[in-house]
């Protein structure tokens, strides 16, 4: 009990959530075994996941084929018993995220290894919610080098939850570089844009006016991909019964057939005046924009207007309070639009009311 009271100590003080869901934890837990020279190892569904002589002598080699490749950042799917965690950080590598898929493995460890002392260093991180862990890695610099790396039996083991680890940490530092190279490209025009657009935001309302606005409504959420032709009549069956959000892009091929969405999502940096219709259907529809979007978008005469700030700029998220705002949506990518584009579609589903 004193192990696994350290070990939780030490995540409490991280991440209070986790470390009371694995101390509420009542499932079953691996049983750890000493090996030959004393140190911790386990089988796991008849596996065993370390070696029966040395496992601190294993967990050295795999250290050293790490360290030498480089990396910025270590990614471990993985914890195990830590010796792979405290060799890295004997060889002074402390930059390591920890990726767990087992709650069974993870919960048996913590209550019969000590791994406090490991687990409290300044840029070690554990994870047992692959979400978590993979908004972890969107935190870093998008230009890192990282690595990801498993021990054979965890491969064997959980096979296809490793083949979505290496999915979406790919996914996740493309997204980074992208965002980093749009903030290169794009930050002069934001700023530019912002201050251009201030006489405009007193007429519109943040983003957060909305949170329970819909409550109980289903939201579709529509873009111009080439599933927009093939499904966009099936819209017109929807409107009233459900809230359609669609790209910009979407805005002119949804009209032809016949649905008018409820709002539409702008934040490129640059006028695109083309995307609207100057009719009737402009004035039935809402807008959501970037504070950043381009000045001649809070010009176009539509229903409504709101608004939404960039997490990625630092002087919108100082401002963002001052307009009654406190929702940064995720960042996503792309070349004309700054990063909240895509996040914000995610953003929504996730918040919907």
């Amino acid at each position: 009990m004193e192990i696994l009271k350290a070990n939780l100590d030490v995540l409490m003080a991280q991440n209070k959530a986790f470390a009371e869901s694995l101390a509420s934890w009542h499932g079953p837990s691996a049983v750890i075994e000493k090996a030959k020279t004393g140190g911790a190892t386990f089988k796991h569904k008849g596996r065993l996941f370390h070696s029966a002589y040395s496992p601190e002598k294993e967990a050295a080699c795999q250290a050293e084929e790490i360290t030498a490749k480089k990396p910025d950042w270590v990614l471990l799917f993985g914890l195990g018993c830590g010796h792979l965690l405290k060799a890295l950080l004997e060889k002074g590598f402390d930059k390591v995220l920890v990726y767990e898929p087992s709650m069974e493995i993870l919960s048996g460890v913590l209550a019969s290894v000590d791994l406090s002392g490991p687990l409290a260093s300044k840029n070690v991180s554990l994870y047992a919610d692959i979400t978590a862990f993979i908004s972890g890695i969107r935190e870093l610099d998008g230009f890192d080098t990282l690595l990801a790396y498993a021990a054979a039996p965890y491969k064997l083991s959980f096979t296809q939850e490793f083949i979505d680890f290496n999915t979406r940490v790919n996914n996740a530092h493309i997204t980074n570089k992208v965002c980093i190279k749009t903030d290169i490209e794009s930050r002069e025009n934001w700023v530019e844009n912002y201050f251009e657009n201030i006489k405009h935001l007193p007429e519109c309302p943040p983003i957060d006016s909305l949170r329970s606005a819909f409550k109980g409504v289903p939201m579709i959420i529509a873009g111009a991909g080439p599933s927009l032709q093939k499904n966009a009549h099936l819209l017109k069956e929807a409107k009233g019964k459900a809230i359609i959000v669609a790209a910009i892009t979407a805005y002119k091929p949804l009209l032809k057939y016949g649905v008018v969405p409820d709002f539409v999502i702008a934040s490129e940096k640059v006028d695109l005046p083309e995307y609207f219709t100057y009719g009737e259907d402009d004035l039935k529809t809402r807008l959501i924009l970037a504070e950043v979007a381009h000045p001649g978008m809070f010009e176009r005469k539509v229903k409504e207007k709101f608004v939404f700030f960039n997490p990625f700029v630092t002087l919108s998220r100082s401002q963002a309070p001052l307009w009654g705002s406190s929702y940064f949506p995720s960042t996503g990518g792309g070349k004309r639009h700054p990063c909240p584009r895509r996040g914000l579609y995610r953003a929504g589903r996730e918040n919907r009311p």
